[in-house]
C-alpha cells in the first residue's frame, strides 16, 4: 500500500495515509486541529529492496564476475602467446635479481674476509682431519 503524506496550509499539520493507488481519499480532507481541508504533496515514496537468495541481483553478480574472469583469460593467453611480460612481473623479475645480486656479493665479501683473515684454510683444514 502506497503512503500519501498531507499538509494544512492553515496550521501546517502534516499526516500520513495508507491507502491503495485507485481509492480516493475520501477519509483525509480535513485537518484534525483547524478543520480546513488537508492538501495531498508529492513525494518520492519509498524504494523497494529485494531480499533472499532468489533475486535476480545475485545472478547478475555472478554473471558480471564470470565476465571479468572471462577477459582476464583471454588476456592471459594472448600473453602467454605473445611472450609479453607484464609490467606487475616485470617489477618482481627486477626485484629478484636486484636481491640475487646483493646475496651473491655478500657471499663473495664474506668469503674473502675469510681468505683474508686465514679463517676459510683453518675452516677446510678441519674439514680434511674429519674425513
Amino acid at each position: 500500500m502506497p503512503t500519501y503524506d498531507y499538509l494544512c496550509d492553515t496550521c501546517g499539520h502534516k499526516e500520513e495515509h495508507f491507502h491503495s493507488f485507485y481509492e480516493e481519499d475520501i477519509d483525509v480532507h480535513d485537518c484534525p486541529t483547524c478543520n480546513t481541508k488537508l492538501r495531498r504533496l508529492i513525494t518520492l515514496g519509498g524504494g523497494i529492496i529485494f531480499k533472499g537468495s532468489d533475486w535476480p541481483s545475485k545472478e547478475l553478480k555472478q554473471e558480471d564476475q564470470d565476465a571479468k574472469l572471462h577477459v582476464a583469460r583471454r588476456k592471459a593467453k594472448h600473453l602467454k602467446e605473445s611472450g609479453a611480460v607484464p609490467w606487475d612481473e616485470q617489477i618482481k623479475q627486477k626485484e629478484a635479481t636486484t636481491l640475487h645480486d646483493k646475496l651473491e656479493n655478500d657471499m663473495r665479501k664474506r668469503e674473502e674476509d675469510k681468505i683474508a683473515s686465514g679463517k676459510l684454510a683453518r675452516d677446510m683444514d678441519a674439514a680434511v682431519k674429519e674425513k
